[in-house]
């Protein structure tokens, strides 16, 4: 009976850990679907919905693969023994949602537009390397166990975090975790464009800043909710970084952002008056050119 009853138990850590997992992977995402939906148009939204986004493929990609990974590393901080079986398990779900989707696209082919490459090369994808990015993920998560384990184990610290602080932590994190999608997303626009003026060169160093100064307060706020206890800090002392990470660090990057992105919709406007008005020319032109019926 006793080994029947720690194989049970075994199995539910496994499943737990394996839910928790799915659960915080889809937590990223969602994350990150609310904070994209600032940068594309909503009619890209309602077609493909959630599946991928619109045409933007490759950032579903992007996401789609983190927030596995971010699953798998969950997985294996709770059953670092097991953490194979469980991320597994936790990306069953996508896995599922992705393959299923396109044999769904497949068999409607007749009654609706084809999908692009990219979408069809989205679907593959994420199928095929789902499982082997939730086992590295599953492996960092473990690894990272091993050489932090004072910090579980405690009665009432689920992921070494006091219970009652998920309570509200879900909400902070679920808006800055948006915001870091979108500030990437900026991010990487600027960093592929080939414009050298001043003013945009700024814009882009302050985007830089901002997208390290969020990701850093986001990271700072965790540590100090799962060691803080550890470091010998006071309540008010861990409850007064905490604020400084999530709230003080988020408004000067939202507000080093805001101004890259305002530098970056002033460098560009003289281009886009220019390429308006030889647009107009070119019309204009068109329709004199047919109204003399040559």
């Amino acid at each position: 009976m006793p080994d029947n009853n720690s194989e049970l138990k075994l199995y539910l850590r496994v499943f737990g850990a394996a839910v928790l997992g799915a659960f915080i992977g889809s937590y990223l995402s969602a994350g990150a679907s609310k904070g994209l939906e600032l940068v594309f148009p909503e009619d890209d939204l309602e077609f493909w919905g959630i599946l991928l986004w619109g045409e933007h493929w490759f950032v579903r990609l992007v996401v789609s693969l983190l927030s596995t990974a971010l699953g798998g590393f969950v997985a294996g901080l709770v059953v670092p023994e097991n953490s194979k079986v469980a991320s597994t398990l936790s990306a069953i779900p996508t896995v599922l949602i992705f393959a299923g989707g396109g044999i769904f696209l497949l068999y409607s082919l007749k009654t609706i537009e084809p999908p692009s490459f990219g979408s069809w090369f989205t679907i593959i994808a994420i199928t095929l390397l789902s499982i082997p990015v939730a086992w590295y993920g599953a492996s960092w998560g473990s690894a990272w166990r091993k050489g932090n384990e004072r910090l579980f184990g405690i009665k009432g610290r689920p992921l070494g975090i006091h219970w009652s602080h998920y309570i509200w932590l879900w909400l902070p994190y679920y808006l800055l975790i948006g915001e870091l999608a979108f500030t990437f997303y900026f991010l990487v626009r600027l960093s592929f464009s080939d414009d050298w003026r001043f003013v945009f060169i700024l814009g882009r160093i302050l985007t830089y800043f901002a997208f390290i100064i969020l990701g850093y307060g986001m990271l700072e706020g965790l540590k100090y909710l799962t060691e803080g206890h550890h470091l010998g800090l006071r309540r008010t002392q861990v409850a007064g970084k905490v604020l400084l990470s999530i709230v003080v660090f988020p408004a000067i990057a939202i507000g080093l952002r805001t101004g890259g992105f305002y530098l970056y919709k002033r460098s560009r406007k003289p281009a886009i008056v220019v390429v308006h008005h030889l647009q107009i020319l070119c019309r204009d032109i068109n329709i004199g050119y047919e109204g003399n019926g040559t």
